[in-house]
């Protein structure tokens, strides 16, 4: 499994990580409304997956999900296409304001 360490994560692919004090966060880009309640629901629901300090990529963060629940239930099914579809997307530049 990648793990993404911090600092060394490629800004240009999405991420989700939990910190020091376990608040989750991550990059995943624009989303429709449907794929946004989705990615909230992932992270609202599965986010305990993460430990602290640890920053994964989607793609690895799907892997997690399935690893530990059906993947045919219809919620996890969504979840994990919708984590995968944004894994292959490409992150605008982070610019932070001048």
């Amino acid at each position: 499994m990648n793990q993404i360490k911090s600092g060394a994560r490629a800004e240009s692919k999405p991420f989700v990580k939990r910190d020091a004090v376990g608040i989750l966060s991550g990059r995943v880009g624009l989303a429709g409304k449907e794929d946004a309640l989705t990615l909230e629901f992932a992270f609202m629901n599965f986010g305990f997956l993460i430990a602290r300090n640890e920053c994964l990529s989607l793609s690895d963060y799907a892997e997690r999900i399935r690893r530990n629940y059906v993947a045919a239930t219809p919620q996890v099914a969504e979840v994990l296409r919708v984590l995968h579809e944004y894994a292959e997307r490409e992150l605008p530049p982070f610019r932070t304001a001048a």
